[in-house]
């Protein structure tokens, strides 16, 4: 499952006509594991909409597709020199742990009750 958000912008060009189109300034999406029960997410979110809480509607809004799915936990590896993801991470609820394999990385884990 993925989400995007999307950003219709209009400018005017020389002629006088207006334009609008349309761009991706955010995605979160997951991947169902083999187990069938818990799934991998991943956010990325355009640097000039950071901050202002993109992020976290998006990462709400795909937990909710996996819990309506009827998956039980969601994880992901954020780096560990990412202080604003991990700041996010914390303020979602999600318990953030050492990555034993690389040292580079957290793993984000949240448990997905149904509410």
């Amino acid at each position: 499952m993925a989400l995007v958000a999307l950003v219709t912008e209009e400018t005017t060009n020389l002629e006088g006509q207006t334009i609008e189109s349309t761009r991706i300034v955010g995605v979160s999406r997951y991947i169902t594991n083999p187990d069938r029960s818990t799934c991998e997410f991943s956010l990325v979110v355009a640097d000039e909409f950071k901050g202002k809480g993109l992020g976290s509607r998006l990462m709400l809004s795909i937990m909710d597709f996996a819990r309506e799915k009827g998956l039980t936990e969601i994880e992901g590896l954020v780096l560990a020199n990412n202080p604003n993801m991990l700041k996010l991470m914390k303020g979602l609820g999600f318990a953030i742990k050492s990555f034993p394999e690389d040292a580079d990385f957290k793993l984000v884990t949240h448990h997905l009750q149904v509410v």
